[in-house]
């Protein structure tokens, strides 16, 4: 019996179990079959677009760029893909309380795309709000490295990065001084977990990795607090923690991926922000007129 199992018998109030098959059942009956991301690894090769939620996604051209090419939405960007009837190849979250703030929003992915890359939290959240949901749909389970569902560590974390390197699961820091550098990494492999960055965006990096793209090109990545996600306005809108965790998290992971994942002809990154708070010489901004000569548009 695994960790998942582990958690989804315990939760006897809601009569939820997981087979032999990741399947998970309510009262007996499937309700999510969980796939495992071993079945996609470097499956995909060429380009594809990420799909954030900073506000020059409202002016990206995707009608002109996406409609042949994959995309991979996440939380809210889902709506600009609804909009312009896009069919995502992959609609990411792994935040639960994302799915209780923006149930309909969330729904729009759910419906619309290829395949669904959830946390258990999030998978959980659903099938209380709408039990059938997930069924017949394909979905990923996104967990994170060295934790189990319960977020207990697996291995020691000064220890885990030595081993993550060692297996070539992942590119990562490592200190014996300090926790923060340990948990600081670029997961290759997400059969063996994801390493959050505080940020969704660096998830479907990883993701994009994971199955074989090429080139990624990010929308929406502008990562600035003060201008909010393109999709709430007002006093609906949900505290960004971007700044908190900008020098801690977010900017080491990014560096990290420039140093040690990123590769001409490999595995490549471009920045569709102009005014993204990532560096350029971290991730290269490019125009929309410098992606059509790329693409050959």
């Amino acid at each position: 019996i695994n960790h998942l199992e582990m958690w989804l018998l315990s939760m006897s109030d809601q009569n939820i179990k997981i087979s032999l098959e990741r399947s998970v059942a309510i009262n007996g009956i499937a309700k999510v079959h969980i796939s495992p991301f071993s079945e996609i690894k470097s499956t995909q090769h060429g380009e594809v677009f990420l799909v954030a939620s900073g506000p020059s996604a409202s002016d990206f051209n995707f009608k002109e760029f996406c409609t042949d090419k994959p995309v991979i939405a996440m939380n809210g960007s889902i709506s600009l893909c609804e909009s312009n009837n896009i069919k995502p190849f992959f609609y990411i979250c792994y935040d639960e309380f994302f799915v209780g703030d923006r149930l309909e929003l969330f729904l729009k992915g759910v419906n619309s795309a290829e395949n669904l890359a959830f946390s258990y939290p999030v998978i959980e959240e659903i099938l209380k709000r709408r039990p059938d949901v997930l069924v017949n749909k394909k979905v990923f389970l996104f967990e994170r490295v060295n934790r189990d569902i319960h977020d207990n560590r697996i291995i020691p974390n000064w220890l885990h990065p030595l081993v993550a390197r060692a297996r070539k699961e992942a590119a990562c820091e490592f200190s014996l001084l300090g926790r923060k550098k340990n948990g600081i990494g670029f997961s290759l492999d997400l059969s063996k977990g994801y390493y959050g960055g505080r940020t969704i965006l660096f998830g479907g990096l990883q993701l994009a990795y994971h199955v074989g793209f090429n080139k990624v090109f990010a929308i929406g990545m502008d990562m600035n607090s003060s201008a909010g996600r393109f999709y709430e306005k007002g006093e609906g809108s949900t505290p960004s923690n971007l700044d908190i965790h900008w020098h801690r998290n977010i900017l080491p992971s990014f560096k990290l991926m420039a140093k040690s994942v990123i590769k001409k002809g490999v595995f490549e990154v471009f920045n569709l922000s102009e005014k993204s708070r990532v560096p350029h010489s971290l991730i290269p901004k490019i125009s929309q007129t410098e992606l059509r000569k790329m693409l050959h548009v």
